[in-house]
């Protein structure tokens, strides 16, 4: 009975785990390339916009705004 029991929550977790990982953007979903591949590359505005997509799909992931660059972009943290 008791393995029975933990079986089924083993199970279940198992199977919870996907389920929240399923609203996370792959960087290729959210850039429309792989990332390293040749002759492409994401801009500042892009970075950053995945960044922030990130952190509201994700409570492991939180964007901190430092202050600006000097080109007047956001300097950005992740944590």
């Amino acid at each position: 009975m008791i393995r029975r029991v933990l079986g089924s929550a083993i199970l279940l977790v198992l199977s919870v785990g996907p389920l929240f990982a399923q609203g996370i953007p792959t960087p290729l979903s959210h850039f429309g390339f792989e990332i390293g591949s040749d002759r492409h590359l994401a801009d500042w505005q892009q970075l950053t916009s995945y960044y922030e997509r990130l952190a509201q799909t994700s409570q492991r992931i939180s964007v901190d705004t430092l202050g600006l660059t000097t080109n007047g972009v956001p300097f950005v943290m992740l944590t």
